[in-house]
């Protein structure tokens, strides 16, 4: 009997992101463990499914960025993007 030839381990794939083995993204850590509560605060909401969040970020070409929110007002997208560090110009 011939012996089986033993093949290489295969590497795994990454796993995507979010997943348990892979940390989270520090932008939604970041919102987790201190936005959300300042914007609760900051605008009194009831519930935490009112806090608006970014929903997608795009970069269209150069330095030129478009950020979705979930916000109603432009107090609100303005204080949860200053919050996770977006620059904005002094008005």
């Amino acid at each position: 009997m011939a012996k089986a030839k033993q093949q290489p381990k295969r590497e795994q794939a990454p796993k995507a992101p979010g997943t348990k083995s892979e940390a989270p993204p520090r932008m939604l850590t970041t919102y987790r463990q201190t936005v959300m509560a300042q914007l609760t605060k900051e605008f009194d909401y009831g519930n935490v499914m009112q806090v608006p969040r970014v929903d997608k970020i795009d970069k269209l070409r150069g330095l030129e960025v478009s950020i979705i929110t979930t916000a109603r007002t432009d107090d609100e997208a303005r204080s949860l993007l200053t919050r996770l560090g977006m620059p904005f110009r002094k008005r």
